[in-house]
């Protein structure tokens, strides 16, 4: 059975004030905030929401960061293909909160589930995966819709991130209105 589309999240979070720009931190301040509306986030490998399979995103409007995804060792990235990894499992929905001068401006949700943004997503971390099974290590290229980087804190671990641009193109493929416009063969 499938999940539910979110469209939108009803607890209203613009004009919010977050805690300054730290590593992760804002993030976390929005996470507690759901957790108060009785919606905490699930703290496991996978969606922060996997009732929903639905993943939370906080970031700076400036930021020019990488979105980063989720995390895996060398190992699980060499033995699980992206069909049963638990980045497939992140990149399902998407709820992204945005931010700007200590306060949220933005929360807008995405839903990646169709196919064909699906292929994407497992052409990046199969393209990506390959090339660790290689022995490639550090920053190792997919597709600009993701690509695995080595923790420089914790060697053999990685992180899946997509770059601020690839995510745009990313929510540019999810706009129903693309569908119209475009044809995949």
């Amino acid at each position: 059975m499938s999940k539910p589309k979110i469209c939108k999240i009803k607890k209203n979070l613009i004009g919010e004030v977050v805690p300054h720009r730290e590593s992760g931190r804002t993030g976390q301040y929005v996470e507690e905030l759901h957790a108060d509306a009785g919606m905490p986030v699930q703290p496991d490998e996978g969606p922060d929401y996997p009732k929903f399979d639905l993943e939370m995103k906080s970031k700076s409007k400036e930021s020019k960061s990488a979105y980063t995804i989720g995390s895996m060792s060398r190992y699980k990235i060499v033995n699980m293909p992206y069909s049963q990894s638990p980045i497939k499992r992140k990149l399902q929905q998407h709820y992204h909160v945005y931010h700007k001068d200590e306060a949220i401006t933005d929360q807008i949700t995405y839903d990646f589930r169709a196919d064909y943004i699906q292929e994407e997503l497992e052409r990046a971390y199969e393209t990506a995966r390959q090339k660790i099974i290689n022995g490639e290590s550090g920053y190792v290229s997919g597709t600009q819709f993701g690509y695995f980087e080595e923790r420089k804190k914790s060697p053999g671990n990685y992180q899946f991130r997509i770059s601020v641009k690839g995510m745009e193109a990313l929510k540019n493929l999810e706009n129903p209105k693309f569908r119209e416009f475009f044809e995949f063969v």
